[in-house]
């Protein structure tokens, strides 16, 4: 009886244990996410800002990070973030945003603006 009561622990700790890593990797992978989302919506707001201080005066999207970092220079921090600028002009831009080992990548774009997509 005991051997029974013995194995039997040994499946349920070994499923628990199991369930904790699936648990741990989501949460994981969620945080990476998140942390996608964030740094796209900061990006999306700098977009906003270069559109109504572009310089020349004309009022337009930037499409480039280097034109992004004089209204938020922590963009540029991460080197393992890359950004991909989309055409960009006086009514819409897209950005994604992917980071080396994150399972998902920010989209951001004027229309819609930003979501996690999964690779």
């Amino acid at each position: 009886m005991r051997k029974i009561a013995l194995a039997a622990v040994i499946v349920v700790a070994a499923v628990c244990l199991a369930a904790g890593c699936r648990l741990f990797n989501r949460a994981a992978q969620s945080a990476a996410t998140d942390k996608l989302l964030e740094l796209g919506q900061r990006a999306a707001d700098a977009e906003e800002m270069h559109l109504h201080h572009a310089p020349g005066g004309e009022p337009r999207f930037a499409g480039r990070l280097e034109d992004l970092l004089p209204f938020d220079p922590t963009l540029a921090d991460d080197p393992a973030v890359v950004f991909d600028f989309g055409p960009a002009d006086d009514a819409n831009y897209s950005i994604t945003i992917t980071r080396a080992g994150s399972p998902g990548k920010a989209v951001c774009d004027a229309e819609t603006g930003c979501r996690v997509e999964m690779k």
